[in-house]
């Protein structure tokens, strides 16, 4: 079965996110330097996984004449808010803690590859509605 670029892009950051939270918080439970250094090497996986994830899907749901300027702007907007999340972060973690901040930053990468196998599991079965309504019109 041929890897659909959807599901893994979902599943990369769920994974990039759950590893992301046992890594910042094993060190209070489990203060093994070696876990530690397994946790880093295993949440490079989802990380590789996730670029030409994100570049398949783009590149093959995106028309030619804006595929340029969708991914100009993914670029752009990805920078903008990498600065805002610096800012956040930086006036936060006093209050709030280092920990902290990195859960928050753990929880939006699984929250947010939910969001996205959800919503491709929606758009697949509207994808196959559609499909057999092209069927029966066809014939």
């Amino acid at each position: 079965m041929p890897a659909r670029p959807d599901r893994l892009f979902g599943v990369a950051l769920v994974c990039f996110g759950a590893i992301d939270l046992i890594i910042f918080n094993a060190p209070a439970v489990l203060p093994i330097f070696a876990l530690q250094v397994v946790l880093f090497v295993a949440v490079g996986i989802p990380v590789v996984v996730l670029g030409p994830s994100m570049t398949t899907l783009l590149q093959s749901r995106v028309r030619d004449g804006y595929r340029g300027r969708v991914f100009g702007s993914l670029g752009t907007t990805a920078a903008l808010f990498g600065m805002v999340g610096l800012v956040v972060a930086g006036l936060l973690v006093d209050r709030l803690g280092v920990v902290t901040i990195l859960n928050v930053q753990g929880a939006a990468h699984v929250a947010a590859g939910v969001v996205v196998l959800r919503w491709l599991a929606a758009a697949g079965r509207n994808r196959v509605r559609s499909r057999g309504v092209d069927q029966l019109m066809s014939a």
